[in-house]
């Protein structure tokens, strides 16, 4: 994003659970790890499959980011598909 107006950028993402209304049910699999930059809001992203384990948010410097505004549970235990 290029914010040429300035102010602060306002997202509403949602993969599962959040104020969309998205239903989840998504399978997230061969992931590579990676930097994601998460924005100041809470991401949604919970009733997801993660290939079996337990997902990770990486920092900037490629470090578990513990605390990354990221709503993942409940997770599903197994594939929806």
């Amino acid at each position: 994003m290029n914010n040429r107006g300035g102010g602060e950028f306002v997202a509403v993402i949602d993969f599962g659970g959040g104020a969309l209304g998205s239903l989840g049910k998504n399978s997230f699999v061969a992931n590579e790890r990676g930097a994601m930059p998460v924005p100041p809001s809470r991401i949604t992203a919970s009733d997801n499959w993660w290939n079996g384990g337990l997902p990770r948010i990486f920092d900037a410097e490629d470090v578990v980011f513990p605390d990354s505004r990221v709503e993942l549970a409940p997770l599903l235990t197994e594939s929806p598909r």
